[in-house]
């Protein structure tokens, strides 16, 4: 999948003990080698200068997810629970 300048993507972390746990970069540019160029919304460099920003392969990353809402629609004779997507 190619992500484009700017899309919100999601890393997955291969570190052992936190496989499975996803992180919310924005994609800031494509390298030649299939490498593309993050930076996170919620994680800092750790001298705490700024965002993080690091390289990180095409497997790496996955589209962020449609938001989905929860919403209750009221028929004449009862209440239903719905989702949304944005």
């Amino acid at each position: 999948m190619d992500f484009c300048k700017g899309q919100e993507a999601e890393k997955c972390n291969k570190q052992e003990g936190f496989v499975g746990l996803y992180y919310e970069p924005i994609v800031v540019s494509l390298l030649d080698d299939l490498t593309y160029v993050v930076e996170y919304k919620e994680i800092l460099e750790s001298d705490e200068s700024g965002l993080l920003v690091e390289k990180v392969s095409m497997d790496e990353l996955r589209p962020k997810p449609p938001q989905i809402r929860a919403v209750d629609l009221h028929t004449k004779t009862k209440w239903m629970p719905l989702t949304t997507r944005d």
